[in-house]
Formats: structure tokens, sequence, C-alpha cells
């Protein structure tokens, strides 16, 4: 049984005319009555969706016309929390993860291994931000 509703009762529907219906033309007429339901509020689904979407449209149309930085400059909001971020906490990680690599090999006098600096995260974010800054110039050329 299928978990569309208009589905199951279509298979509902043919299974009640198999039984009670005998005569294949009448069955074919019922059937492809039926049929004709469930397109018919398939249709309507369909259409009350693309209504929504180009109401979305619409809305992002506006947000990206206005002047303000609140309702336009999002993604350029998010991009700059995560550069802070990203300044914040691996610049310094960097800085103190290199200073006591270098006080461990002077002061022991042997070579120690590096620490590890986490670059493949690192390039996560950036390749990520990339494609953010990206995204927002197709934006840009696409608004214009």
């Amino acid at each position: 049984m299928s978990l569309d509703p208009i589905t199951a009762l279509l298979d509902i529907g043919r299974t009640a005319l198999d039984k009670f219906i005998p005569d294949q033309q009448a069955k074919a007429a019922a059937l492809f009555k039926l049929q004709e339901l469930a397109d018919k509020k398939d249709s309507e689904k369909l259409q009350a969706e693309v209504q929504i979407i180009l109401g979305q449209v619409e809305i992002n149309k506006i947000e990206a016309a206005s002047e303000s930085l609140f309702k336009s400059g999002w993604r350029p909001a998010i991009g700059w929390t995560c550069a802070v971020s990203l300044f914040s906490y691996y610049v310094p990680y960097c800085l103190v993860a290199t200073a006591i690599w270098a006080y461990q090999c002077v002061h022991t006098e042997t070579l120690v291994s590096r620490p590890d600096l986490n670059i493949a995260d690192l390039m996560g974010l950036v390749t990520a931000m990339l494609g953010l800054g990206v995204m927002r110039s197709i934006d840009k050329m696409t608004t214009k």
C-alpha cells in the first residue's frame, strides 16, 4: 500500500471495482473516472506548489533589491562571521602550537614532530567559503 493518500485511495478503489463490477467495460469506465479524479487532485496540488514557489521567488527578489544589510546582506554576514571565527581560532592556535613546538625543539635539543595544525579542517572551511563567494557573485550578476 502506498504512503501517498491519493495513490492509496486509488488502489482501494481499484480493488473495490475488481470485486464489485464484473463487466469489463463498466470496470474500465469506472477506473478511467477514478484515474481522472486522482489526476485532477494531483494537478491541484501541483498548482498550489507552483504558487508557493512563485511567491517565494518574489520575496527573494524584493529582499535582494533591498538596501538594508539586514535583508540583503545575510550571505555576507555569514561570510564575515565565518572569517572572524576562523581567524580567532586558527591563527592563535597555529601561533601557540608553533611556539610550543619551537620551545620543545630548542630546550630538548632534539627535533620534535611538528604539531598538527588541522589543515584539512581549514581547507574544508575555505572551500565552503569560496563556494559561498561564487554563489553570491552569481546572485549579483543575475539580479542586475
